[in-house]
Formats: C-alpha cells, sequence, structure tokens
C-alpha cells in the first residue's frame, strides 16, 4: 500500500511538473497562485514543484514565480553585438537624434544602439555635449566638432565600457538634458535589467543626473530579464524602438 501510494504521488509531481513546463514554454513565465488553481494544490505544492525543476535546471523561479532559462540574459561581448540587428539599430537612431537640440548636454550609455546615435549626431550643425562611458562612442565622436566627455573608471574589455566607482562618482557630478538609455533586457514586469551590478549602478547615475530619460532597444531585449535591477518602465519618458 505505502509502495502504491507513493508511486501515485510521484505520478501526481511528473504531471504538475510537465505542466508547468508546458506552459512555461507558451507563456515565457508563470505565476504560483494561478499555477495552484490548475492544478488543485497549494502554493506551497507549486514552490517546492518549482525549486525542483530549477534544482534540475529547467527553469529560474522568481518573484512569485518562474521563467525559463534562457530569459535570464547575460553579458555579450561588443564583436557579437555590433553584428546583431544593425538596420534596426540605424532606425532607432534616425528617430532618437530628432530629439536632440542645439546647446544640449546629452548622455549615451554604452552600447551598440547608441553608437550608431554617435555615428548621426557628428551631422548634426549644433553645438552639442556628449557624455559617455564608451571608448567606442568616444572614438566615434573624436575627430567631430562636438565637445565629448569621456568618464574614467574601469575598462570592461569584453565591451568597450568604463565602469566602477570612479565612473559613478563623476557621474553624480554632472547634469545633462537628455540620457539614451540601452537596455541589456527589458521587461513588462520587470523593468530594465542588466548583467551586472556595476553597470546597473551607471545607468541609474546617469538616469539621476538627467532632465529626460529615453530608451533606445531594439525588440530582442524585449521580454529578457538580467540579474540586476535599473528601473521600472514607468520611470521613462519616451522608449524607441523597432
Amino acid at each position: 500500500m505505502f509502495d502504491t501510494n507513493r508511486k501515485e504521488d510521484e505520478m501526481k509531481q511528473l504531471n504538475r511538473k510537465t505542466h508547468i513546463l508546458e506552459k512555461l514554454n507558451i507563456q515565457k513565465k508563470v505565476e504560483v497562485e494561478t499555477l495552484a488553481n490548475e492544478l488543485n494544490v497549494s502554493e506551497m505544492t507549486v514552490r517546492r514543484d518549482l525549486e525542483k525543476l530549477e534544482n534540475n535546471g529547467e527553469l529560474v523561479r522568481t518573484f512569485g514565480g518562474a521563467v525559463p532559462v534562457q530569459t535570464i540574459s547575460n553579458e555579450i561581448a561588443y564583436q557579437d553585438k555590433k553584428v546583431k540587428n544593425v538596420f534596426q539599430k540605424r532606425m532607432i537612431a534616425e528617430k532618437a537624434v530628432k530629439r536632440i537640440q542645439d546647446g544640449h548636454i546629452i548622455f549615451l550609455d554604452s552600447g551598440t544602439t547608441t553608437i550608431e546615435i554617435a555615428k548621426m549626431v557628428i551631422n548634426l550643425d549644433i553645438t552639442l555635449t556628449v557624455i559617455t562611458n564608451d571608448i567606442s562612442i568616444a572614438n566615434v565622436l573624436m575627430d567631430s566638432t562636438i565637445d565629448v566627455i569621456m568618464l574614467g573608471g574601469h575598462l570592461q574589455n569584453s565591451t568597450g565600457s568604463v565602469l566602477g566607482t570612479l565612473t559613478f562618482d563623476l557621474i553624480n557630478k554632472l547634469n545633462a538634458d537628455l540620457f539614451f538609455l540601452g537596455a541589456h533586457a527589458v521587461d513588462e514586469e520587470y523593468g530594465i535589467t542588466a548583467p551586472s551590478i556595476e553597470k546597473a549602478q551607471v545607468k541609474i547615475a546617469m538616469m539621476q543626473s538627467s532632465r529626460e530619460i529615453i530608451l533606445v532597444t531594439d525588440k530582442s531585449k524585449f521580454a529578457n530579464k538580467a540579474l540586476f535591477k535599473v528601473c521600472e518602465l514607468d520611470e521613462l519618458d519616451e522608449i524607441i524602438t523597432d
């Protein structure tokens, strides 16, 4: 009798896990409360199932639910990013530069979309100051008439970004009209997230030192999540995307 009951429990558990993974594959996100109602079990039972599935590497638990493993986005090297969605990034940049006015001071976040903005602003016949922590952006602007402030700090070799305490401290001493924010991952529930605490801190500091915040990112960054929170979507003034 004991063995029979144990087999029945194992079968029910297997059926629950199958249901969870199938739903996760379709919806890309599941919630504990919803699963408990669908499976007619307690929320604690669902949480135990999610914990076991996470331990097996089949999902990642979040507050109140879970997401697929592949939606946890890690850092991508610059050489890999610069060849992805180039046409979309250029279209986004064309829209973004229309927001820039004569005399503006702008923050350009590190990233391949913001580099496309840098390539276009050199053709603007205006007085402009660009503050950036991206050495590739500084290089694009180097021979132009634009006033460039290159932030100091620790260079992340794989991305060309300058990060760390020195970067953070200098940003806090500056003020800008616009901040063109690049995103590693964007999600309706989790907002904008970054793959490292240093990168998140720099983005947050730029937000706090800017009058307006404009997110510039292509659609591949949406419905993704990284580890460190930058901001909620309602903290942005505008989103430019494809």
